[in-house]
């Protein structure tokens, strides 16, 4: 089996491309937070990128869509979509992976995946993003606590008051007379996922507990 080395296709020598990195640290087009520093591209080649940069995806595209899409291939960090407009005819999206091997795998998916009915191009993303620890998390929180609490209205409306979020996936899994445990799948752990967890830790411990789960995108 070859080994798909990201930086292989391109000549340039090893400077040229550290002078590209280094030229553009952020996308000129970028609206959110320029002063925030996990906005920045990372100091790094595409060898150890994990952020991907997918396009030609459905105009109506959704999280759920796209996160159940990526199976097999590793936690992710966060993601993105740009949805079509009067500029462009489909979607757009950026996925980042704790790790760059799970971009690799996801990548290597590109050939046979269908989202939509549309063919999706993946490309690494020019903004890069370097590896980070896998133990920090998921994008995937277990809650528990009072019935009466725990329920996927209630917990949006305590989630809304504090950050803004993405949801891909709700799953029941257990009620009894007094208590309920819910599986929330956000669309990031980044801002998301993580900011729910100390959201709850904070503000609604010991009357509900939540943990991380696996992320089924692993």
């Amino acid at each position: 089996m070859n080994t798909y080395n990201p930086d292989a296709a391109h000549p340039e020598n090893w400077y040229a491309q550290d002078m590209q990195i280094t030229a553009y640290p952020m996308s000129r087009n970028y609206l959110g937070n320029i002063y925030l520093a996990a906005n920045y591209s990372a100091p790094i080649l595409n060898s150890r990128n994990t952020s991907l940069w997918i396009i030609n995806l459905p105009p109506r595209l959704t999280y759920p869509q796209l996160l159940q899409s990526i199976r097999r291939c590793g936690k992710i960090k966060s993601t993105c979509i740009n949805f079509a407009n009067q500029y462009h005819a489909t979607s757009a999206a950026k996925v980042v992976f704790f790790t760059h091997d799970a971009a690799v795998r996801f990548m290597n998916q590109a050939d046979r995946l269908v989202i939509g009915g549309y063919r999706p191009v993946i490309r690494w993303n020019r903004i890069r993003t370097a590896e980070s620890n896998e133990n920090l998390g998921s994008r995937v929180l277990l809650i528990t606590g009072p019935r009466q609490l725990v329920s996927l209205e209630n917990l949006q409306i305590f989630f809304l008051l504090r950050f803004k979020f993405d949801l891909d996936h709700y799953v029941p899994v257990w009620m009894n007379e007094h208590l309920a445990c819910i599986e929330l799948h956000f669309g990031s752990w980044r801002a998301q996922a993580h900011a729910a967890y100390i959201a709850i830790r904070r503000d609604l411990y010991p009357l509900l507990r939540v943990s991380y789960a696996c992320d089924p995108c692993a």
